[in-house]
């Protein structure tokens, strides 16, 4: 059974660092897989695998989870700005496919529309407005105007505040590089995350190192250790001494 406390762990899961683009000024390294570990909630364990295309974007990548996997294969536009998220759902046996089709207006996500492939289910429409001010999306589900979720983000794309099923949460940084960088993409996957429930993927949405995520009264703050070529390999969440999850990152050089 999921917690408040657990859910946050996702939220930190979900924060770590998927960029569309990953760029080194030496060798260039790539990540293959981020696995983590649930050490007093393992059947929460998860890992993603990463693909990638000729331009060294991410093609897609795969959740693999205790009874399935979920596959993403993501498409660009001209721009490199992701246009459509194809998802392929397989669980206990049985699999489920959705296209989640993203708009842009003046370079902001305007709206996403999510397709079954089940002919008897009508599309999801989320529209999305964007205050320039405060630097927030907030996405309203088109016929019932009922708040999907409100997105905050800073100048360099990093998501700063999340608001999503009644729960407000906070993400802090500092200015070292997290496991991508240059990610332009932040909005349209955390969306994606959100639709899945799977808030493990946003952890992987940051390129700027995480310290600390805070929910309510609850913060989990973050160790990170890095290899021999500045890339971090393992981030633990802790609260007090406790850690509460361990996240590995392996590479590969392309």
């Amino acid at each position: 059974m999921k917690t408040k406390f657990t859910a946050l762990l996702l939220v930190a899961m979900a924060f770590l660092t998927i960029s569309c683009s990953n760029d080194d000024d030496s060798k260039e390294y790539y990540v293959k897989t981020i696995e983590s570990n649930y050490p007093t909630s393992p059947d929460d364990n998860q890992s993603i695998t990463f693909e990638y295309d000729s331009k060294n974007r991410i093609s897609g990548y795969t959740i693999s989870q205790l009874g399935g996997t979920i596959e993403k294969t993501i498409t660009y536009n001209s721009q490199n700005v992701i246009t459509k998220i194809h998802s392929t759902y397989t669980t206990f046996g049985l699999t489920d496919e959705i296209d989640m089709d993203f708009t842009y207006t003046d370079g902001k996500l305007s709206k996403t529309i999510i397709t079954p492939f089940e002919p008897s289910i009508d599309p999801w429409i989320i529209n999305f407005t964007y205050d320039n001010n405060e630097k927030k999306y907030t996405g309203l589900i088109e016929s019932v105007s009922d708040v999907f979720t409100e997105i905050t983000i800073d100048n360099s794309n990093n998501l700063t505040e999340l608001f999503y099923s009644g729960q407000n949460t906070t993400v802090a940084r500092n200015n070292n590089n997290g496991i991508f960088k240059n990610n332009k993409n932040i909005v349209p996957l955390i969306v994606m995350a959100l639709f899945d429930n799977s808030l493990f993927s946003l952890q992987v949405f940051s390129n700027k190192e995480i310290t600390s995520i805070s929910s309510g009264t609850t913060t989990l703050n973050s160790i990170t250790t890095r290899n021999d070529n500045n890339k971090i390999e393992n981030v633990r969440y802790q609260s007090t001494a406790t850690t509460i999850l361990e996240i590995d990152v392996i590479y590969e050089e392309r």
